[in-house]
């Protein structure tokens, strides 16, 4: 029996799906990452607003106070 001939064409298309295989999953990360830095300054009000907002004091200092 002889092997059956496998075209440049079929071969070609093979390896562009195991390529997308592969490759997809990093592209999903780069998409994902991408997204999140795009939004940031939305989501930095959200996530760090203990350290962005500071309440009153009950202790005031005078300027002249702090100075010295």
């Amino acid at each position: 029996m002889s092997k059956p001939q496998i075209s440049f064409y079929n071969l070609a298309w093979r390896w562009h799906f195991y390529a997308g295989l592969f490759v997809a999953p990093f592209m999903i990360l780069l998409a994902i990452t991408g997204i999140i830095y795009l939004f940031k300054p939305q989501l930095d009000p959200l996530l760090y607003r203990p350290l962005m907002v500071v309440e009153a004091g009950h202790h005031r200092h005078s300027a002249d106070s702090l100075l010295a």
